[in-house]
Formats: structure tokens, C-alpha cells, sequence
């Protein structure tokens, strides 16, 4: 099949054409033309095997400037970006396309760095009780120190955080440092009964996420009261089970859940 496919694309008037893996063949021209009398013909070949899923993924990258195609690492760069993003079968890349790779690179370079160098900062947002009427708790909210001092909001990080993987770090410094403040500082005498943490999907889905949130909280001798977390209603989560456990474990311990950003799901 493989084979077969790989003919069909050779003859074709496409500029470039890769076979990478996963089934993948992407094909890189700028004339729009040419793209299409090439997809016609590789459909018609698929078709003319009599398998209506061949497990082949047709993925198609047109260039707008071909001067971005000049070094081979920008090459493979971009399909490895743009096979891992690329939600349809074709995608233009132009400018601005290569800023948003860009950024997103920059960004994730930026979030590793402030993990290393302690820039991962926690503010504290005090919640009003109406019921009370007073401060009754507080959000721990993630901001990253930039170099240069500023403030790097968490709209422009957290996508991507959590698109890289690198979301359960900034969790789990978030909660060291919450856990810390809450058993050192004068909060609670101030009427402050409990902090509420958000914990993303990814380390809602994580099966030792009750080992790591008991060992962060027995190191700094918080209490389970101490603590409230946060889910945000999310379609995304994969595996509910593992939620679900995670939940029933921690809230044994006498941590209360809430949920965030309700509707949003």
C-alpha cells in the first residue's frame, strides 16, 4: 500500500512530497492546482484498491513564501509542529503561522527556564463569603516572573503548558508553594480558612496524583481543610475513572472539591 501510494506521489506535480511516519504523506506546493489534481489522484488510487481505510492519513501543507522551505530543519520543524496541531487535512502556512509556531516555541522555552530559575510565582485572590461577609478564602492564581520583571499572564502560558506536557510541574509548584505559605503565614488567623488550588486535566488524570498532593501537604503539615481544589468542567478529560478515583481518595482525606468555570464544559 505503502509503495503503491508513494508511486502515485511521485508522478505528481507537487513541489515535495514526504512519507513520515504514521501514515502520514504530506505534500508541499504553492500551486493550489497542483495540490488538488494531487489529492484527485491519490483518492482515485485508494479507491481503485477497494480499501476505504487504508490506515494512510493525507495531510497537505501549501507554503506561501517557498523561502521557508530553504533549511531542512525549518522543514522538519514545522511538520512536526504542524502534524501535531493540524486539526484538518490542509493547512496554509504563511507568516503568521510560522509567528504562532514560533511563540509557542518561545513560550515553552520560557516556562521551562522559570521552572528551573524559581519565576513561577503564586498571588493569592481573596473570596468573599456574602453569607459571611467576609474573606472566607482565597485562589491561588500562577503567574510566570518574566526576566526582565514583568509579569507574564497565565492565558499566554497555560494552553501551551498544557499542551506540552509541562502543565503537572507548574501544578506541583503551585501547591508546594501554596501548602508553604499557608504553614507559615498568618492567614488563617486572619480569617482564612481554606485556599482553593486548580488542578488541571492532565493531573486530574494522573493515577499518583493522591500520593503526590498527601506528600506535598504531610511535608509543609498542612490540613485537608486547609485545602480546596478545583476542576475545571472540561470535555477534555480522557479518562474519568482515574478522575473519579483521584476524587475519592483525596476527598477520604477531608479535601473538598469545587468546581471551576462552570457552563464552560
Amino acid at each position: 500500500m505503502v509503495v503503491r501510494i508513494a508511486n502515485v506521489l511521485k508522478r505528481a506535480k507537487c513541489k515535495k512530497v514526504f512519507h513520515r511516519t504514521n501514515g502520514v504523506f504530506t505534500m508541499i506546493d504553492q500551486n493550489g492546482a497542483h495540490i488538488t489534481e494531487s489529492i484527485d489522484t491519490l483518492k482515485n488510487t485508494i479507491r481503485e484498491l477497494g480499501k476505504k481505510d487504508t490506515g494512510m492519513r493525507i495531510q497537505v501543507i501549501t507554503l506561501e513564501n517557498s523561502l521557508l522551505t530553504d533549511s531542512g530543519a525549518d522543514i522538519d520543524a514545522l511538520f512536526k509542529y504542524y502534524e501535531s496541531n493540524l486539526v484538518e487535512e490542509t493547512f496554509t502556512i504563511d507568516e503568521a503561522a510560522i509567528a504562532v509556531m514560533k511563540n509557542e516555541d518561545e513560550t515553552i522555552d520560557e516556562i521551562k527556564s522559570a521552572l528551573r530559575e524559581d519565576r513561577i510565582e503564586v498571588f493569592y485572590q481573596p473570596i468573599w463569603s456574602v453569607k459571611e461577609a467576609k474573606f472566607k478564602s482565597a485562589e491561588a492564581l500562577v503567574r510566570i516572573r518574566a526576566v526582565d520583571g514583568s509579569i507574564i499572564p497565565p492565558g499566554k502560558f497555560i494552553p501551551i503548558a498544557e499542551k506540552s506536557g509541562l502543565i503537572d510541574a507548574i501544578g506541583h509548584v503551585v501547591l508546594d508553594k501554596t501548602c508553604e505559605m499557608i504553614s507559615k503565614d498568618n492567614t488563617m488567623k486572619l480569617g482564612i480558612k481554606y485556599i482553593e488550588v486548580n488542578l488541571s486535566v492532565e493531573q486530574c488524570e494522573d493515577p499518583e496524583l493522591n500520593n503526590k498532593i498527601m506528600k506535598t501537604m504531610k511535608h509543609h503539615e498542612v490540613q485537608p481543610e486547609q485545602l480546596n481544589l478545583e476542576i475545571t468542567e472540561s470535555a477534555e478529560i480522557k479518562n474519568r475513572q482515574i478522575l473519579s478515583k483521584n476524587m475519592g481518595l483525596l476527598a477520604d482525606t477531608g479535601i473538598a472539591f469545587s468546581l471551576d468555570d462552570f457552563g464552560t464544559g
